[in-house]
């Protein structure tokens, strides 16, 4: 068996059905295409690793790295970036944008309540929705959800830190290898328990 490469007789890239392998019969009698050259080949070759050196007499194959779209490579890698950065929140807290405005409203509220002489659970309705379940009163739930919010900042800033450094970096590659490299290096945060 042969391996047949076709490839442009202008260019020495090949296409991706480029490739055939074939008895030895078939390989001596088949035609390249119009505008098209061919080559034997014993080794392993795809259209994304080799293309056809056809300055040399007879053409041969050499080894090549096609052509990226650095800018669609960098928009995917910064996109995964921020999927991740939002799965990490999401595992700390729910998701979802009705939930988010929710736990801002519980934290505004529990500020507020905190630094509130005389509060009264009417003018706090979330926090009172939650006596007995987050705290045994008004000023327990407002300190538990102070302390949460607290806590989901300090975890919200290093996995943003991580976010920004690693789009930074992804924005500094100028091949796709550091690309990958910038979004596989990421140093991402550990979640608590």
């Amino acid at each position: 068996m042969k391996q047949l490469v076709f490839f442009d007789s202008t260019t020495g890239l090949i296409p991706p059905d480029g490739v055939r392998v074939m008895s030895d019969e078939a390989a001596a009698i088949t035609q390249a295409p119009e505008g098209c050259g061919a080559v034997e080949w014993g080794g392993t070759v795809t259209p994304d690793t080799h293309k056809v050196d056809v300055n040399q007499t007879p053409a041969a194959l050499v080894p090549y790295t096609p052509l990226v779209d650095m800018d669609a490579l960098k928009r995917e890698a910064k996109s995964a970036v921020d999927w991740k950065a939002a799965k990490l929140r999401s595992w700390v807290g729910s998701h979802g944008y009705g939930q988010e405005m929710v736990y801002l409203a519980k934290e505004l509220e529990a500020r507020a309540c905190v630094s509130d002489a005389a509060p009264d659970p009417a003018r706090y309705p979330l926090l009172a929705a939650e006596i007995s379940i987050t705290g045994a009163d008004l000023m327990g739930v407002a300190l538990a959800v102070v302390a949460k919010a607290d806590e989901w900042k300090v975890l919200a800033a290093s996995i943003e830190a991580v976010r920004l450094s690693t789009k930074q970096l992804i924005d500094a590659a100028s091949t796709a290898a550091e690309t990958d490299a910038a979004v596989a290096t990421a140093n991402w945060p550990t979640l608590p328990a």
